[in-house]
């Protein structure tokens, strides 16, 4: 399949996007979305039943983790490589806690503890790592108190009033890139425009960035957003390089899906996805809407895709969709990847050092 957006790309009849798309669609209005979100906890609650233990080695420093696996892949890109230990049973480490290697890595997360375990604390060492415990957000409150926690995303949503603060700042850093390579764009609800983008933009962009661990949203849920929004599409001369499908709920404009056409790091080099950006903000405005839902990110500072979101004014806000909540307990030496992840209190996210 050819056309203005470059080289082809086949799709098997099945469907990467229906392959690989999760068995519980999300939908994007805030009530059905909380909803649902707790449907989904609810159905995924036994994954938290069965811990695993496993061990992140970077350089001279371990961290612990204790969880269901939602998160690894994530950890993994931060601290390394891990060592997989035994597995630990959910009600054993609330009420037992758990040691490896004659040490405390998790006290008892309930319940009093016995004269055996409290002679058992004072003959072992305090636990000289950190932990980071992962279950279902419905066992939040097993985490132990003040401990610090976050989630393995959460959402970046810009407010109007704080793009128009950073407007001199935008134009200067990403319209300089627009007027650069005289990047132009146009909204379309036209369906052939969104079987193109799905096929031959969208699908290889989100399997190129992401891999195994991708979700791609499917063509019918798009079709649905565009009659309600519209596709947004970047174009370079006369070549598409970028599209977004956004959807308009109440006074937000939600961006749905971006995708990149082929050659994506050459694209994404001279700023195509920035343009994208740049000309969703302007029809917010034009729109007179109140805010941009640029959906999510990793709770991290150094996160390029969260740091990204942040220049144009986007707040990170907790996220109804992940189903799994991060429990942090620092000890003993904290690595410095762990430092900079954003963890969430009353006053909104910060990061973990401050």
């Amino acid at each position: 399949m050819l056309g203005r957006y470059g080289k082809s790309w086949c799709v098997p009849e099945t469907g990467l996007g229906e392959s690989l798309t999760m068995p519980i669609s999300e939908p994007l209005h805030p009530v059905p979305l909380t909803m649902t979100g707790l449907v989904k906890r609810l159905l995924l609650l036994p994954r938290s039943m069965q811990l695993t233990h496993l061990v992140f080695s970077h350089g001279e420093n371990a961290v612990h983790y204790i969880g269901e696996g939602e998160s690894t892949g994530y950890l993994t890109e931060l601290l390394g490589e891990y060592q997989s230990l035994e597995k630990i049973s959910l009600p054993e480490l609330l009420f037992k806690g758990y040691r490896y290697q004659n040490r405390i890595v998790l006290r008892p997360l309930i319940g009093k503890k016995t004269s055996d375990q409290r002679t058992d604390e004072r003959r072992s060492d305090e636990p000289d790592a950190p932990v980071v415990l992962e279950v279902n957000r419905l066992l939040r409150r097993f985490i132990p108190a003040r401990v610090p926690v976050t989630f393995s995303w959460i959402r970046q949503i810009a407010h109007l009033d704080d793009y128009r603060n950073r407007k001199s700042y935008i134009n200067g850093v990403f319209g300089r890139k627009v007027r650069k390579y005289g990047f132009t764009h146009r909204v379309t609800q036209d369906s052939k425009e969104l079987n193109l983008f799905y096929h031959n933009v969208y699908l290889p962009y989100i399997q190129s960035r992401f891999g195994r661990q991708s979700h791609p949203r499917s063509l019918k849920m798009l079709d649905t957003q565009v009659r309600h929004g519209f596709l947004l599409q970047v174009y370079e001369q006369q070549q598409c390089v970028a599209a977004a499908v956004c959807r308009r709920i109440r006074r937000q404009l939600i961006a749905v899906a971006f995708g990149v056409a082929q050659d994506h790091d050459d694209h994404l080099k001279r700023g195509a996805l920035s343009a994208c950006y740049y000309f969703i903000f302007q029809q917010a405005e034009r729109e007179g809407l109140d805010s941009v839902d640029l959906l999510r990110s990793r709770p991290h500072k150094n996160d390029g895709v969260y740091e990204h979101k942040r220049r144009w004014g986007a707040h990170a806000c907790r996220d109804p969709w992940p189903h799994t909540v991060l429990g942090i307990l620092p000890s003993g030496i904290l690595p410095a990847p762990l430092q900079g992840v954003l963890v969430h209190s009353q006053q909104g996210f910060t990061e973990l050092s401050a």
